[in-house]
């Protein structure tokens, strides 16, 4: 709309330049509108076949490991783009080992962003490694494409939804970190009371006392 409204007064300012025979004027009214015209052209057909792709090493990772990534724009088509802009959603919870994460304005949301210039049936590739900070299932994407003409007059905006999800488990602990020896897991001294008592693990025979249970009692060593 901008476009076609700024087009028209240019055209407007060409024909006052024929009725008053100025060729300033009609020069720049016909290269003004020519500019708009092929600018808005431009923005309309910069989206068509441009492509944008997320890969992922492994969708499963405990915690601390690193998994590889990688994401991919392709221009599928003859118009090259001096300016396409991507930024992608990122979980927090995760970080970039060799690069930094964009803040959003949402919650618990970063943004990997790129902005490269592509020429006719090119395609540019990124990778990365990022390292999983804590457990959890954590989503990446969609991802926001974004392009302009030749002269950065009109932009235009589209959604790849396509997201990826990543599983971390948690980190696993050595037993010997835990500070529980294997030999002795209930401690190294024994004592003669306790607090409860343990059925199958008897330490001997007394006398029979009043309270205590008749499942205690051994009837052989009684008969004896």
């Amino acid at each position: 709309m901008v476009g076609g409204f700024g087009a028209l007064l240019f055209l407007v300012l060409a024909g006052v330049g024929l009725a008053l025979r100025e060729g300033i004027l009609v020069a720049v009214g016909g290269m003004g509108a020519l500019t708009l015209g092929l600018s808005w052209a431009w923005r309309r057909l910069c989206l068509e076949d441009l492509s944008y792709k997320r890969e992922m090493a492994t969708v499963r990772a405990f915690q601390g490991e690193e998994v590889d990534i990688a994401v991919e724009v392709r221009n599928g088509k003859l118009l090259p783009l001096p300016r396409v802009k991507v930024e992608d959603d990122f979980p927090e919870g995760v970080e970039l080992v060799d690069g930094a994460l964009k803040a959003s304005h949402r919650e618990g949301v970063f943004l990997l962003s790129h902005s490269t210039a592509l020429a006719w049936h090119e395609t540019v590739r990124w990778k990365y490694r990022i390292r999983c900070l804590r457990r959890g299932y954590f989503r990446f994407g969609p991802a926001q494409v974004e392009s302009s003409d030749l002269f950065g007059f009109f932009t235009s905006t589209t959604r790849e939804p396509a997201v990826h999800h990543l599983l971390v488990y948690p980190r696993v602990v050595p037993l010997s970190d835990l500070g529980l020896p294997a030999l002795r897991p209930f401690g190294d001294l024994k004592r003669r009371s306790w607090l409860f008592q343990d059925t199958t693990r008897p330490m001997g025979v007394r006398d029979y006392q009043p309270g205590d249970p008749m499942k205690l009692v051994d009837w052989k060593a009684t008969a004896r």
